[in-house]
Parts: structure tokens; sequence; C-alpha cells
């Protein structure tokens, strides 16, 4: 008999027809036996609690790892390839990423222990090198996304006051993210929460405020409808001319946009050995994850298209000067065409909570991918040590340090220390 894993609700099923009520209550009890009972090692090294509970992980799989790639990187794809491209590499993205997400899914929920990640699954199922490359990758990816978010989130401050030296946001920056990954996985959970209902909220609001302009509900009472896919186009031709180069311009936005969709899937992943009930909760996240690619990911890039066009002289400036904040959000531009007065600097403070949650998962799945690889035996054995809460604190900080290089900033300029870290990034695929 084999396993059977639903991850369209919230059933999972077992081995000779066990359900999951039987499947948890044996998990419970070998997590107790495991706690009255630790081995040499564990007394050693210590071990994570599951003290992420169903909202955390509800909330994560809706909202984590969201930033800049969204609200701003959008801008640039559609100002470069058009918004016929730009909404059809997302939905091609977003269709990759619900198959990955359930693949992840039916794994996890069958193994959801300790140190649960991508790499671990890698070794168990097909081979330990293939697990290792995989696994330093990542954790390199990861750690350098910290410091990518961490930039991008300087240069949003900077859209309010230049007068404060960007060295100070980014200690303030870092601190915080360092202090919430640090003292206990709750904290984490707690403000992941909180950052993902902000998110939530924020794209829900844009949304429902592009169907009304589309419908000419703003104070100009302009209707826009399909109005720039007609002019100045659908597609823009990208390296090549006629054709060729509208079919390299799709390629070019799908590249472009897996920025956007960084660590979705694996950070529900590495959540499930921190998590209460991972059967149950792991599956439920999973099936609620087609809302976010819907909501975020499908609904939001079509009323990028929709509310600015892809010639806009302000998006090409902000584009061309390498702008992270509110200046080169699509959202922003449209909505100040409408004539809406304040609500840049509303979604300027949505942008900062974004890059502020993602640095935050990030440091989060780096220094998981730390502590998985050394409880399989593929890095240093002191990145198993956790403190009485459950975090692995020495991986928390190995994956830190290497997110101070973003301290380049102070020299080269947030914007294009931002444009390194996103070469630097995704180099590792």
């Amino acid at each position: 008999m084999g396993v059977r894993l639903k991850i369209g609700n919230t059933e999972v099923g077992a081995q000779s027809g066990k359900n999951v009520g039987v499947m948890e209550k044996q998990c419970d009890d070998s997590e107790r036996l495991e706690s009255q009972s630790p081995s040499n090692e564990e007394s050693k090294f210590g071990h994570t609690r599951r003290a992420l509970k169903s909202r955390h992980i509800q909330l994560i799989a809706l909202g984590g790892c969201i930033g800049t790639g969204l609200f701003v990187g959008t801008g640039a794809t559609l100002s470069l390839v058009g918004p016929a491209n730009l909404f059809m590499a997302f939905v091609v993205m977003s269709a990759i990423l619900w198959v990955v997400m359930n693949s992840l899914a039916e794994m996890t929920t069958y193994l959801p222990q300790s140190g649960s990640s991508v790499p671990l699954y890698i070794k168990r199922y097909f081979d330990p090198s293939l697990a290792f490359a995989a696994g330093w990758n990542y954790w390199y990816a990861y750690a350098m996304l910290v410091a990518t978010e961490i930039s991008a989130a300087s240069v949003v401050i900077q859209y309010w006051t230049t007068s404060v030296p960007v060295a100070v946001w980014i200690t303030i920056i870092l601190v915080v993210i360092v202090i919430l990954n640090v003292f206990a996985v709750r904290l984490f959970g707690e403000s992941e929460f909180w950052f993902a209902s902000i998110k939530i909220v924020a794209i829900v609001g844009l949304v429902i405020l592009g169907i009304v302009l589309f419908f000419g509900g703003g104070p100009n009472h302009q209707r826009l409808g399909f109005h720039y896919w007609k002019d100045p186009g659908a597609f823009k031709a990208f390296a090549a001319s006629g054709t060729t180069g509208q079919f390299l311009g799709f390629w070019t936005a799908l590249v472009r946009s897996g920025f956007a969709f960084i660590l979705g899937p694996e950070l529900i992943t590495m959540t499930a050995g921190e998590s209460e009930a991972p059967r149950r909760n792991i599956p439920k996240a999973a099936s609620r994850f087609v809302y976010r690619l819907m909501v975020f990911y499908v609904l939001g890039p079509l009323v990028v298209s929709v509310i600015v066009s892809s010639n806009d002289l302000e998006l090409l400036q902000a584009v061309s000067s390498g702008t992270k904040d509110a200046g080169a959000s699509p959202f922003v531009l449209g909505i100040q065409r409408s004539g809406i007065p304040v609500l840049n600097h509303i979604i300027n403070a949505v942008i900062l909570t974004s890059a502020w949650s993602s640095g935050n998962s990030f440091l989060f799945a780096a220094s998981r991918t730390l502590y998985s690889l050394a409880l399989t035996g593929q890095a240093p054995q002191v990145f198993r040590r956790c403190n009485k809460n459950g975090v692995p604190y020495a991986a928390v900080l190995a994956s830190a340090a290497l997110a101070c290089l973003v301290y380049l900033s102070v020299s080269a300029g947030s914007a294009a220390v931002f444009t390194w870290f996103l070469n630097l990034t995704t180099i590792s695929g």
C-alpha cells in the first residue's frame, strides 16, 4: 500500500487506510518520546521545537516572501517587454509554481521532520552529492537575498528622507531581523503573520482600486479599459525586431518574473519541521497557496498592465535610474495618473514592510537550510546548535554575517548595490 496525499483539501491519506488522526497521534507520541529520552547528539546540540501555529503557517503561505519583486519589479518588466508579455509570464510562472507547491507539499506532509528542506528530500529520494550542491546553493542564494532586501528597504526609506545616513537604516533593519530569528521561532511566526496581513490587505485593495479605475471610477473619470494594450501596444520587441523580438520579450519577462516568486513553496516546506500538527497544517497551507497565486501573481500584474503605460516617461526614468521605492512602483504611477493623492506614501510604506518581511523570511530560510545540511553531515556540526527555545542560533548568526555585505551600500549607493545583489542571487538559478 502506498501513501495517498491529497493537497486539494485538508485530508491526507496514510498507509493501509490509516487516517490523519492516527498519523498525527503517532507523530505526537514520537515527539513526546524524543523529548523525554533525548539522544546524546540532541543533548549536545539541542533541537528545534514545533512552535509555529496554524495561523502562522496559513499567513506565511498566503503572503510570505512577497517583496519588491512584485510591487516594484513589475514596472521594469512592463517598460521592457510590454503588458501582454508581463501578464503571460506571471501566469505561466504561477502554473509552474503550483505544480512545485503540490509536489513539495506531498513530500513534506509525508516526512515533516526536523530540518525539513528541499536538500533533505533530494538526499533521501535522489542523490547525496546533488543534495550537497543544492543545499549550499540554496543557502548562498537565501543569505544573499537577505542583503538584497535590506538594501531595497534602505532605498525605500530614502524616499521620505536622505538626511539620515543609509548605514543607520541598514543597521536597524538588520538588527531587527536577527532578533526576530535568533531568540524564538514564535517571534518569526508572529512577525510574518502581521507582515503578510499588511501585504494581503494592500494588494487586495490595489486590485479593487485597479478594477475601479478600469471602469472609470477615479477622480478624473477616465475609463482606462485595455487602452494601454492598444496604445502603445500589448507587445514590445526585445533584442530583435518583429515576431522574433516579441517572442524573446516573453522569455525575458518569464526570467525576470522569477525574482517575485523566490522561496514561495520552499518556505512552507521549511516551516514544517517547526510547525504544530504539520500533517494537518501543511496540506491546508498548500491548498490555499492557489489564492496567493491568483490574487498576487495573476490579478496584480494584470492591474499593472491596465493602469500604467509601458512607455510612461516617469516609469522609464525611474527604471533607468535604478529607483526601488514608490517612485518606481507601477501601482503608484498608475494611481497618480488617475488623480488620487497621498497614496504614494501609503504604498511606499507597504513596499518597506514587504522588503523587511522578505529579508526576515530569507534569513529564516538560510538558517534552516544550513541547519538541515548540518543534520545530514553536509555542513559543520556547529550549525546544529540550538538554544533553549529550539532556534539554530549558530546557523542564524552565520547567515546574518554574510548579509552584512549590504554595508557596501554605504560607499557605492543603495540602488547600485541592490543591482549587484540581484545579479549575485540570480546566478544561483
